[in-house]
């Protein structure tokens, strides 16, 4: 006699498979609600007077649900679509919910700071292999954008009172750690990159780079005056991008 229990528990071999949904429409949705349930949060927030950026955000919510989608095709126009897309409603999402919160200049300008460097960062993912040039440039750029997201958290919570820069400082060019920050991060990720697979064009230009963000910094701290700085760092930026041509294999 046949199982009739262990059949029905096997799926013919002419039933199609379940469709999944497509990933681009299941994220496109999820950041939608997000986007809607952030809005109407902020309801209970919002200036009346300031109704109007009301159609700033939904310009940011545009950019964004249409950059989202793109970030899953293969062809390298939307990829840069995507990026584009999503880099402009980061900093249009920023501007919309400071004037939405009708938040202080003051403040907000930290907001941009911190939205600039997020922006970079979104930038800085690629997929090209480490060792080439474009995966170092990928990498030096993830790097800014870390370093510039902490200088405007850094800014951030002076201005609410949280740290007071000038009393921790003082006279000091503590930004300089910024500009340092990525310096040291290229060096590193160089020198790994080196250990690995031994001289490569991405690894002479993080070295070189690295060298040169270093450089700039330490001028930077000792208040090197522009006039020298300028051409200085000219001409190392210039030596770095010849750096990768002769030292790799």
């Amino acid at each position: 006699m046949t199982d009739l229990t262990s059949f029905s528990t096997h799926a013919s071999p002419n039933t199609p498979p379940a469709r999944r949904p497509a990933a681009w429409r299941l994220s496109s949705g999820l950041l939608l609600i997000g986007l809607g349930a952030a809005l109407l949060l902020a309801n209970r927030l919002i200036n009346a007077g300031n109704w109007w950026s009301i159609f700033i955000f939904l310009t940011a919510v545009g950019l964004l649900a249409g950059g989202w989608p793109a970030l899953f095709s293969n062809h390298p126009f939307f990829k840069i679509l995507a990026r584009a897309s999503l880099s402009a409603g980061l900093l249009v999402l920023s501007v919309a919910l400071i004037f939405l919160l009708d938040i202080d200049w003051s403040i907000g300008w930290t907001w941009m700071v911190i939205a600039s460097g997020l922006v970079l960062s979104l930038n800085a993912l690629t997929r090209w292999p480490a060792g080439s040039v474009r995966h170092a440039a990928a990498s030096l750029l993830g790097w800014a954008g870390l370093s510039t997201t902490l200088l405007g958290v850094t800014f951030l919570a002076d201005r609410l009172g949280v740290i007071n820069l000038v009393a921790l400082f003082g006279a000091t060019r503590w930004w300089s750690a910024f500009i340092l920050l990525p310096g040291l991060g290229a060096l590193l990720q160089g020198f790994g990159l080196y250990a690995l697979k031994g001289r490569s064009a991405g690894a002479a230009t993080l070295l070189g780079m690295g060298v040169v963000l270093c450089l700039e910094a330490a001028g930077e701290f000792v208040g090197l005056p522009v006039r020298w700085a300028a051409p200085l760092v000219t001409i190392l930026t210039g030596l770095a991008l010849l750096l990768p041509g002769l030292w790799s294999n």
